[in-house]
C-alpha cells in the first residue's frame, strides 16, 4: 500500500454518508446506518418529552400553590377586618372569608373566628386545585387583630 493513500475506497455517496468497501480484507470501522442514527434520536426524544412535561406540570402546579395561598392570606385577613370592628360579628367575618376563598378557587374551606376580650384570631384552612397531588394542596393562614374600642381623649 502506498503512503498517503486510504485503505477506503469511495464507491458511491447516499444521501448523508459515504459507501465504502475496504481495498484488502483487514475489517475496520463500518458507518453508522442511518435506521441506528433515527433509533437513537428516538430514544432522546423518549426521555426528554416526558422530563419536560413533568417540568412544565411542576412550574404551573407551583403557581397554583402559591396564588392559593395568597387567597387563603387574603380571606383571613379580610375575616379579621370584619371582625374587629367595634360592632364585629363572626358569622359575617366568616362569610366574607367563604366568598374570597370561593372567588380564589378554594375547596373544603374550614373557617375559625374567635373573638377575645381586646383581640380576635382567625384561622382559614382549604384546598387549591392540583394536577397531581403530592400533598401540597392544603393552605393555611390565621390573622390577629385588636378589636376596635371606643376611648374618651
Amino acid at each position: 500500500m502506498r503512503s498517503g493513500t486510504s485503505k477506503w475506497r469511495v464507491h458511491g455517496r447516499l444521501p448523508g454518508w459515504p459507501r465504502r468497501t475496504p481495498r484488502d480484507n483487514s475489517s475496520g470501522p463500518q458507518p453508522i446506518r442511518r435506521s441506528q442514527r433515527g433509533a437513537s434520536a428516538s430514544t432522546q426524544y423518549a426521555i426528554l418529552i416526558p422530563a419536560l412535561m413533568l417540568i412544565i406540570f411542576g412550574m404551573i402546579q407551583t403557581g397554583i400553590y402559591l396564588h392559593a395561598r395568597n387567597v387563603v392570606d387574603a380571606a383571613a385577613n379580610a375575616a379579621a377586618d370584619v371582625a374587629r370592628s367595634y360592632h364585629g360579628n363572626p358569622q359575617r367575618a366568616r362569610q366574607v372569608a367563604h366568598k374570597v376563598a370561593a372567588v380564589g378557587g378554594l375547596r373544603d374551606v374550614r373557617i375559625s373566628v374567635v373573638r377575645h376580650q381586646r383581640t380576635v384570631s382567625v384561622t382559614v384552612t382549604g384546598r387549591a386545585p392540583v394536577l397531581l397531588d403530592l400533598g401540597l394542596a392544603v393552605v393555611h393562614a390565621s390573622a390577629d387583630a385588636p378589636i376596635e374600642r371606643v376611648t374618651e381623649p
